[in-house]
Order: structure tokens, then sequence, then C-alpha cells
């Protein structure tokens, strides 16, 4: 599971001490055609990307464990020209989900607090050019 501190280890009698930090590694879906899936491996990585080149379904895999904080970065492109069907365990502010950019940029971001059937989505960067 990717959860923030990313690679941490201990020190022998220092078990508050982080020796190292590595930023997260971009999971970089590619174009997802109609009828696709893009699928969020939370396991190991909190930091994705993807084209939408048609309808797609967006949802994720693996299991957040109840002790611990997920939270990454999605970067969509063109995800506006299209339908994004979302897996029910995404949770959206008001219930709507984000309207994004049909040619450009969208930035979304997530967060769990030790569920994996209650993933927070936000849009936090709309026409990123």
């Amino acid at each position: 599971m990717v959860a923030w501190p990313y690679n941490s280890t201990t020190v022998s009698g220092l078990d508050k001490i982080r020796t190292s930090d590595t930023a997260p590694t971009i999971s970089d879906l590619g174009t997802i055609s109609a009828a696709g899936t893009a699928t969020l491996t939370l396991d190991t990585h909190s930091a994705f990307k993807l084209t939408a080149g048609g309808n797609f379904t967006l949802t994720h895999s693996g299991t957040i464990p109840s002790t611990q904080i997920v939270q990454g970065i999605i970067e969509i492109t063109n995800g506006g020209a299209y339908t994004i069907t979302y897996d029910s365990d995404f949770k959206f502010t008001d219930g709507t989900e984000p309207t994004l950019t049909a040619s450009g940029k969208d930035v979304l971001s997530f967060i769990s607090f030790g569920s994996s059937t209650d993933i927070y989505l936000f849009h936090v960067g709309r026409d990123l050019s």
C-alpha cells in the first residue's frame, strides 16, 4: 500500500525518525479507449495520468488498511470529451462528479482515511495548459 511516508525506514533505537523518503512514481495508464477501464492500482502508486480516448470507467484496485491514510493525484487529458463512469467507492463534494475539460488537462486529488469503499475525489485543477 502506498501511504505517507513513502519508503520510510527506522534506525535502531530511533523509531520516530525517517531515514529516507522517495517521491511516488507515476503510473501512466496511456489512452483509455471506448468502453475501457482505467484502474488506479493503489498498492503500488499514488500518482496516475491518462488520456481519455472514449467513454470509460475509472476504478481502483488494492485494499486500504483501516490504519492507513492513502492519498494521491490523477492527471486526465481530454476527460470532458467523453463520459467517465466512476466506481461507487469514489465520493465527491456535494455528491457531484467533476466536470472535466474536453480538450486539455484536469487534475484530481484523492484521499481515503482507511477505507477502500470511501475514496474522496476532488477536482483541484481545471483546463491546465
